[in-house]
């Protein structure tokens, strides 16, 4: 859910004209230069950005796997703790409000993914 909103969010945000200031890589090649939507996809491909996406989704599926107790006996498939608050902004939070704070958060990654 996450990555499908953030991938949203990202899309709709350079599809207004917005982009990083300064190089993205070593080569020097601007961020101003990305083209839009789809074709972005094919450049990032092509210099090695995409095996930097699956190798971190790989890391962070390596990971779940760690986890005790794991998915298949009982554990929740899914669950970072280190990524679901990095910051601490729900730690004073009663139960109710925090599951309320997720199913939100829920909700709208399954809109993102539609």
């Amino acid at each position: 859910g996450r990555v499908a909103m953030a991938a949203c969010t990202g899309w709709i945000v350079t599809e207004l004209g917005f982009r990083w200031p300064g190089a993205y890589d070593l080569a020097g090649n601007k961020w101003a230069d990305v083209p839009s939507g789809l074709s972005a996809e094919a450049l990032f491909r092509d210099n090695s950005g995409m095996v930097q996406i699956l190798f971190t989704a790989g890391l962070l599926e390596f990971w779940s796997e760690l986890e005790k107790p794991h998915y298949m006996s009982g554990g929740t498939p899914g669950k970072f703790e280190l990524l679901w608050d990095p910051v601490g902004f729900t730690k004073g939070l009663d139960a109710e409000t925090l599951a309320t704070k997720r199913q939100a958060e829920t909700n709208n990654g399954r809109l993102a993914m539609i």
